[in-house]
């Protein structure tokens, strides 16, 4: 049994068939989340990780595997949980992505409630709380992870109130009024609060949620403190000068905390110090027609900024042709997977933009944008 069950609706790997044999590798779409999480494993002498399985009818609604791996430097057990492709397409693709994602990232005008299947997204985060408390051993630590699923805090404290339960948003959380546009706002709020912790990146998300709590949750302020000097930066739109750090709510205590999280700079430094990269850097430098690159990376997804991007780098270029054929601008925006369909508007945005700025801004010898819809390698990048 475990003592360490990290419950994330994604897999820690991609599984792949290679000459007749299965092999692990790491995800090739962006997600910074899978990394981070594998390496808390080394301090437990025995995890599991959560995750769904896409499943036939037959075999959806219980723990189809669980194997032990040695994957990326760290050992583990993955439990995957079966979920038919209709249940993911549901749960991940239309209730999470066009009813969820937009209010937590305040595009309100974006929310679309005729989309969200809400009694299937329930039943999702219940065939994960009960696969998590099937493999959670005494006493565990039980950290789950993002919006997607919220409900699983309450529905596990009910079957399993031996466990501490930790919940982390790896999203922004909005305030009270735009939280308040959920119809499940009481649902979600209450099964939160469940929860021994909740965690935010910054200050300003952590606050959001305490007033959330307050207003749909009735929870009250035990305490706060002052927020470090690093995350108040003077002039920062989302800064705060103190932080919730507890909340009480019958009769339970909530701590909440706030834990940035940055980029591996050591493999980073690591990475491009090496005579290799060194080497493929100046084969790019050799084949770039221009002075200075500019670079983007992200993928498809209106929060992103892209098209913004595209837009200030159009002006750009009008306001001052002395740059024509001296800048080049390279944008990594990866494709959406299959039957996203919520941000198939987007990707026609910024594809239409890349035209337009070439169309209008090109001579021979130079083009102002060049556009990668596939994931670049680590050491590419």
């Amino acid at each position: 049994m475990a003592e360490l069950v990290v419950v994330y609706h994604r897999q820690p790997f991609e599984q792949a068939v290679v000459d007749g044999k299965e092999v692990l590798r790491s995800h090739r779409s962006p997600n910074g989340i899978v990394p981070t999480l594998r390496g808390f494993f080394q301090y437990f002498e025995r995890g599991t990780w959560v995750a769904w399985t896409e499943v036939p009818a037959t075999q959806a609604g219980k723990i189809v595997s669980r194997k032990a791996v040695s994957f990326a430097g760290e050992s583990y057990d993955v439990a995957q949980l079966g979920l038919t492709a209709e249940q993911v397409t549901s749960f991940y693709k239309v209730t999470s992505k066009a009813a969820l994602w937009p209010i937590l990232h305040s595009f309100v005008d974006k929310f679309d409630y005729d989309a969200a299947d809400w009694v299937t997204f329930r039943e999702v985060n219940r065939l994960f709380a009960e696969a998590t408390a099937e493999v959670a051993g005494p006493g565990a630590v039980v950290w789950v992870h993002d919006y997607n699923l919220w409900l699983v805090p309450k529905m596990l404290r009910e079957r399993r109130p031996d466990l501490t339960i930790a919940f982390f948003h790896h999203t922004p959380f909005p305030s009270s009024d735009i939280f308040g546009v959920l119809p499940w706002r009481l649902e979600i709020t209450e099964s939160l609060l469940c929860c021994d912790r909740v965690g935010f990146h910054i200050p300003r998300y952590a606050e959001n949620f305490a007033s959330v709590a307050r207003a749909f949750g009735g929870a009250e302020t035990v305490r706060r403190h002052p927020v470090d000097e690093q995350l108040r930066p003077e002039g920062w739109a989302l800064q705060e000068s103190t932080c919730i750090e507890e909340l009480s709510w019958k009769g339970r205590r909530i701590l909440v905390d706030v834990v940035p999280l940055g980029v591996n700079v050591e493999k980073i430094v690591e990475t491009v110090d090496s005579d290799a990269a060194r080497a493929r850097a100046q084969e790019i430098r050799n084949d770039v027609a221009a002075d200075t690159m500019l670079f983007a990376v992200s993928r498809v997804d209106y929060t992103k900024g892209t098209v913004e991007l595209l837009d200030a780098y159009r002006r750009l270029l009008k306001r001052r042709p002395d740059l024509h054929g001296k800048i080049k601008l390279y944008v990594v925006c990866v494709a959406p997977a299959k039957g996203m369909r919520v941000y198939d508007e987007v990707q026609v945005e910024i594809e239409q933009r890349v035209g337009n700025i070439n169309g209008h801004s090109s001579v021979l010898g130079w083009v102002p944008v060049v556009l990668f819809s596939q994931p670049l390698p680590f050491t590419e990048l």
